[in-house]
């Protein structure tokens, strides 16, 4: 059975919105997973976003309606919605990930947080929330979690650590280095010795002039 794709939306904000400084290193993009209540939610069925970007990545959020396979407390979990955020492109990146539940009035419904992870692609590539709220409770209408339509919504957030930064080393010192000892293109070039070496006959540094 193929996998069902739901819409990406993004807000877009007119003007500068009041924010922390914090808060203005993240980035976030919202989903909305359409048809809830009539998502496969068999333990282990799983429902993926299409692939968006953040930091220079190709990620991918996705949802189990009723419990990932995996999931440490079974049966129990089987009873939660579990969500999951997956890197998909090659590379390493040092993230971490906020992730929040709105209700139909856009309020925050639930929140769950991810540590700084140095995600790569041949290594570590999910991080994934097993019991982030029982199913009953979101297709509960007196909690509001789904909007009219039965959509649920889902905000990710992400905030890329600096010190993963990758800062090339400077050729230039070494082409610069290179050129000064080139007899065919210094004016001047000096063979300078350590301490421990040997002068000439005469006890002078040797030096050649063009």
């Amino acid at each position: 059975m193929p996998l069902l794709h739901p819409r990406i939306h993004t807000t877009i904000d007119v003007g500068n919105p009041p924010s922390s400084p914090d808060e203005s290193r993240y980035k976030s993009i919202q989903i909305h997973f359409h048809g809830f209540a009539y998502l496969p939610h068999a333990r282990g069925r799983g429902i993926i976003s299409p692939r968006f970007s953040m930091n220079g990545h190709q990620w991918e959020l996705g949802v189990y309606p009723g419990g990932e396979l995996h999931a440490r407390h079974t049966p129990r979990s089987s009873t939660y919605l579990a969500i999951y955020i997956r890197l998909c492109s090659q590379g390493s990146v040092t993230a971490s990930f906020d992730v929040k539940l709105l209700n139909k009035f856009g309020d925050l419904a639930c929140r769950m947080r991810s540590p700084a992870i140095n995600w790569r692609s041949d290594m570590i590539t999910e991080w994934s929330w097993p019991q982030v709220m029982r199913r009953s409770k979101v297709l509960d209408e007196n909690r509001y979690i789904l909007d009219d339509d039965g959509t649920l919504a889902i905000v990710v957030s992400t905030k890329e650590d600096a010190t993963a930064a990758f800062v090339p080393k400077n050729p230039l010192t070494k082409m610069m280095k290179g050129m000064f000892n080139d007899e065919t293109t210094a004016d001047v070039c000096f063979e300078v010795c350590s301490a421990e070496g040997k002068d000439d006959d005469d006890g002078t540094k040797r030096a050649k002039t063009s």
